[in-house]
C-alpha cells in the first residue's frame, strides 16, 4: 500500500532537490509566520482576542503544514541560516506594516498647550466628532492646560493633524490604548457634540 506523504518537503520535493528553491522557501516560510505572530500579537495588546485566536489558529496551522519542514532545510544546511534571520526581520516589518494598515485598535492623545491653544483645539476636535476632557495645569512658563483624546488608531492622523495646526510646538504624548469602556462610540458625529457642546 503507497503511503500518503505526511511533509510539506515530501509533498513538495523540488524544495529539497533544487538549492535554487531552498533559500527563498525558508525566507517565505519565517517571514509569514512571523508576520501572522506580530499580527496576533497586536491585536491581544488592543484587546481584539477573538481576531488573535483566529490569527493564533491560522498561524499554528501554517507552522505544522510548512514552516516545520521547511526549517528542516536549516539543519542540514546551515547555510540557509541567513535566509532564516532575513526572514525574521522581514515578518517583523511586514507583521508591524499591515499593523499600520489596518490601525487596530485605539490610541490616546494628549496635548500640553496654551489656554488659548486648549480652547482652539477643544473647540476644533469636537466639531469633528472627537471627545475632548481639558486639565489645568503648571508648566515652567506659567499655566498650561492638558488636552486629552481618546480616538479609533485609524482617526489618530486627523487629531493629529488639528493639534498640530493649531500649536505646532505644543507638548504631544501618544500611547496604545488596551481597553475602553464607555456607553457610547469613541466617535460621535459631529453634530451630535455640537448639540451637546454648544460649538
Amino acid at each position: 500500500m503507497r503511503r500518503v506523504p505526511v511533509t510539506m518537503l515530501e509533498l513538495v520535493p523540488w524544495i529539497k532537490v533544487h538549492p535554487l528553491f531552498s533559500g527563498p522557501a525558508v525566507f517565505l516560510a519565517v517571514l509569514g509566520n512571523v508576520m501572522m505572530q506580530t499580527l496576533r500579537s497586536a491585536c491581544m495588546a488592543h484587546g481584539y482576542r477573538n481576531v488573535a485566536f483566529f490569527v493564533h489558529c491560522l498561524e499554528m496551522f501554517f507552522w505544522f503544514t510548512i514552516v516545520s519542514a521547511v526549517l528542516a532545510l536549516v539543519a542540514g544546511r546551515p547555510s540557509l541560516v541567513f535566509f532564516h534571520v532575513a526572514g525574521t526581520a522581514a515578518g517583523l516589518v511586514a507583521g508591524t506594516w499591515l499593523d499600520s494598515i489596518f490601525s487596530i485598535g485605539k490610541v490616546a492623545l494628549r496635548a500640553i498647550t496654551t489656554r488659548d491653544g486648549a480652547a482652539w483645539m477643544t473647540r476644533s476636535l469636537r466639531r469633528r466628532g472627537f471627545g475632548v476632557t481639558t486639565f489645568d495645569g503648571e508648566g515652567l512658563a506659567g499655566g498650561v492646560v492638558l488636552v486629552y483624546v481618546v480616538c479609533r488608531k485609524k482617526d489618530e492622523p486627523d487629531v493629529i493633524a488639528v493639534i498640530r495646526t493649531i500649536d505646532k510646538d505644543c507638548f504631544l504624548l501618544t500611547e496604545p490604548v488596551a481597553r475602553v469602556e464607555m456607553s457610547g462610540p469613541l466617535r460621535k458625529t459631529a453634530w451630535i457634540n455640537k448639540e451637546v457642546h454648544g460649538d
